[in-house]
């Protein structure tokens, strides 16, 4: 009876089990729904893309060490810690960033290549987008400007619908939104040579002074590695009301707000989660 009761746990709520609880199938077919014009099938051991690649899944093992998860990553290991919507579970364990683990080959095969330089350093970034970036207005009516975003996946079309339902929560949350934060801008995450998911196309920044980010409180620029070696615990804080945060992930958006290395201003098109979640619930 414990067993039973548990796995009807798991598929009520999901993203409070364990990560095993999901398959490498159920992961695989979570991105083939969610990216539909590119991915073909999974043969258990591979994605298949639509046209005729194929990419190792990996097996996203428990014992990969941090490091080598946050550095080097299977497709498998982007679902590593299970993504809980809406930040029901914060704060989160430590160390558990659910979506901040992304595999490069996969995003530029589908958004485009980027080229870092010098070699094996991340001095300067230049990508070439597969399709063009786009201008969408960002919530004009609190005179937002605009961001620049990827039209593969229609990812500019999910963006401005989010800007409209933010502009319909009223002009008491303008001040989470404007300015922003940032767009599309080819580079390498701070103090890392791993390629930020600004430089595709598919994140976006809100305004920073309601953010938080987890290097704020720090007492110095410190890298992830030497913050563990110091075991310098991180502080949470975060200002974006969950209001926002719902808009964003009802269109295929996650938070950085949901991580142990939190990026309050920070959402990016991530809509293997929500497919998961969908498969997952039934």
């Amino acid at each position: 009876m414990r067993l039973f009761a548990f796995l009807m746990l798991c598929l009520s709520l999901v993203a409070f089990c364990p990560a095993d609880a999901q398959t490498l199938d159920q992961k695989a077919q979570a991105l083939i729904a969610a990216y539909p014009d590119h991915l073909a099938s999974f043969d258990g051991a591979n994605l298949l893309w639509k046209d005729g690649t194929k990419m190792p899944f990996g097996e996203e093992r428990a014992d990969k060490p941090l490091q080598e998860l946050i550095e080097r990553p299977d497709i498998a290991d982007m679902f590593h810690w299970p993504y809980v919507f809406g930040g029901a579970a914060l704060p989160v364990k430590a160390e558990a960033d659910p979506g901040r683990v992304r595999n490069e080959a996969f995003f530029a095969k589908m958004y485009g290549a980027c080229e870092k330089r010098p070699a094996g350093s991340c001095a300067s970034v230049s990508c070439k987008p597969a399709a063009p970036v786009r201008r969408v207005t960002w919530v004009p009516k609190f005179g937002g400007g605009a961001m620049q975003a990827a039209t593969v996946n229609g990812v500019a079309d999910k963006l401005k619908a989010v800007a409209v339902e933010l502009e319909a929560l009223g002009p008491a949350y303008a001040k989470y939104l404007v300015p922003d934060g940032g767009s599309h801008v080819p580079r390498c995450i701070a103090r890392t040579t791993r390629l930020s998911v600004h430089s595709f196309g598919i994140a976006f920044d809100i305004n920073p002074e309601h953010g938080g980010y987890w290097q704020y409180g720090l007492p110095r620029a410190m890298d992830e590695a030497a913050v563990r070696e110091k075991g310098i615990a991180l502080v949470y804080r975060n200002k974006v009301p969950p209001e926002i945060v719902r808009v964003f992930e009802k269109h295929g958006f996650i938070w950085g707000g949901s991580w142990y290395h939190f990026d309050g201003m920070h959402f990016e098109y991530r809509p293997e989660f929500l497919a998961l979640k969908a498969i997952m619930e039934k």
